[in-house]
Order: C-alpha cells, then structure tokens, then sequence
C-alpha cells in the first residue's frame, strides 16, 4: 500500500512538473514573440531613417520609364466627342419634355373629367393658359393629319 502511495505521488509531482514546463514554454514562445516584434518595429524605423537619408541625399529628379502592356485596347478608354455629348443631352431634354407635356396634360383632361362629372361650374378658377395650350396641340395634330 505505501509503495502504491509513493508511486501515486511521485505520478503527482511529475504531471505538476509537466504543467510547469509547458507553462514555461508557452510563457517563453510569447516572450519570443514580443521579442521579434520589436526587431521588426527597430528594422522599420531604420529603413525609414535610410530612406529619409537617401531622399536628403538625392536632391535629382529621376527619369523612369514606364511600359504600355500589349493589350492597351482593352484598358484604354475613348472620349466622346463634344457633339455626341450635346446630342445625347439634347435627346434627354427633349424626352423630358414631352414626358412632362404628356402628364399635364393627363392632368388636364383629368381635371376636366372631374368638372364633367360633377357639373361644376368654375369658369373663374380654370387656367386659360393651359386651355389655349392644348388647344393650339390640337389645331397642330389636325393640320399634321391633313
């Protein structure tokens, strides 16, 4: 039995003895870590010294040659000219034009309806502006179909 015990506690102390070497390890490896880390940070500041250096030194402007790739069709890009520019601008303009003189006069004839409809009278509140408009829309539809 006291044989079993010492074989028990000798088991004990090694497996403690295992727990502190591979805490030590471990401590070690960060250590190490931090320790390359800061070679690098020094490594970094040196080379910016060195660069620093050389640009105070080399006060000259250097000529450096840069070659098209091959394939200068594909990552080129082509200006319009100013006329397609101002054609395609004119072509938007003039579309939203008749877009608008299309809604209002759906708006018109809707307000139109509505007085229909109702029979209102309210000579006084309508718009001759917009009446002579699309009267003079309509003489212009009739005198094209003729």
């Amino acid at each position: 039995m006291i044989e079993e015990l010492d074989e028990v506690e000798e088991s004990g102390i090694k497996e403690e003895e295992k727990v502190k070497v591979n805490e030590e390890n471990k401590e070690m490896e960060v250590l190490e870590g931090i320790v390359e880390e800061k070679k690098e940070e020094d490594n970094l500041e040196e080379n910016k010294k060195k660069f620093e250096d050389d640009l105070e030194e080399n006060d000259e402007i250097l000529e450096v040659n840069l070659e098209l790739p091959e394939d200068l069709e594909i990552n080129s890009m082509k200006l319009k000219k100013p006329n397609e520019v101002y054609i395609e601008m004119y072509k938007s303009a003039k579309n939203k034009a008749k877009l608008a003189k299309k809604l209002a006069i759906q708006a018109y004839l809707e307000s139109k309806e509505i007085k229909r409809t109702y029979m209102l009278d309210i000579e006084e509140f309508m718009d001759d502006d917009l009446e002579n408009l699309i009267k003079n829309n309509e003489n212009e539809k009739m005198e094209n179909d003729m």
